[in-house]
């Protein structure tokens, strides 16, 4: 996601921003190239009209152009299938405006998508919200709903977001409801989805008793492996000497 450049490597991050550059160009070319068949075409021998893709057929085509490093079919074809109905590709159509900073744009299909109940139209648009842009003030309530929306759905940049936001401050959230039962919820939700931030949170407040939690070895000798492993630290296991 746009708001989101750390979780993204910086090869996704460039390729976005140049489909999103192309995005908005062929919002200039395209009525243009339509038009001038047409034109072409006029007084000429009716031709048989050849079945429109649907939707989704047009998503996995532009999947495989992005396999195949097409980006202008890419972009064409994902905005078509997006201009469609297609809530995913409304919500990649919209990362890559987003890319591009062309925020009105971007805004209009994050919301297509996340209406339509897509977790990634629903982080997506609350990332806007949440970053503030010229085509939508800053505004953490609704950051907050759309991507609880999203987190609920199983979307892990979404959970993460919220673990992170309940560990360090973020969202707006205040004091009091960082220390709440959601924040339990979402850091345990970060935890299992092995974000490293709330796995360590989470067996610091089983150690330490916070969100109400009561000490349980068996929790704790979990987590500490779970941290371990996630932060690449290696443990050597004692051995026990023989007796002679």
């Amino acid at each position: 996601m746009f708001g989101t450049p750390k979780m993204l490597k910086e090869r996704y991050m460039m390729r976005g921003y140049k489909c999103g550059l192309l995005l908005i160009a062929m919002s200039c070319w395209v009525p243009v190239a339509v038009a001038a068949d047409s034109a072409a075409g006029a007084g000429a021998a009716p031709v048989a009209k050849k079945a429109i893709p649907s939707p989704e057929e047009d998503y996995r085509a532009a999947k495989q152009a992005e396999k195949d490093d097409d980006l202008m079919e890419k972009g064409a074809l994902l905005r078509r299938a997006a201009d469609r109905g297609h809530a995913q590709a409304q919500a990649e159509v919209c990362d890559m405006l987003g890319y591009a900073t062309a925020w009105e744009k971007a805004l209009e299909y994050c919301r297509k998508s996340a209406e339509q109940d897509n977790a990634d139209g629903q982080l997506a648009l609350g990332l806007i919200y949440a970053n503030g842009s010229p085509a939508a003030k800053k505004d953490f309530v609704e950051a907050r709903k759309w991507i609880t929306l999203s987190a609920e759905q199983g979307n892990r940049y979404a959970i993460i977001m919220l673990a992170d936001s309940y560990i360090d401050g973020g969202l707006g959230l205040s004091a009091k409801e960082r220390d709440g039962s959601d924040a339990l919820r979402w850091i345990k939700r970060g935890a299992d989805v092995n974000h490293p931030t709330a796995v360590k949170a989470l067996l610091s407040a089983y150690q330490t008793g916070k969100y109400g939690l009561t000490a349980d070895p068996g929790q704790i000798k979990a987590l500490q492996a779970q941290s371990n492993r996630l932060f690449g630290i290696k443990v050597e296991e004692k051995k026990s000497k023989k007796s002679r």
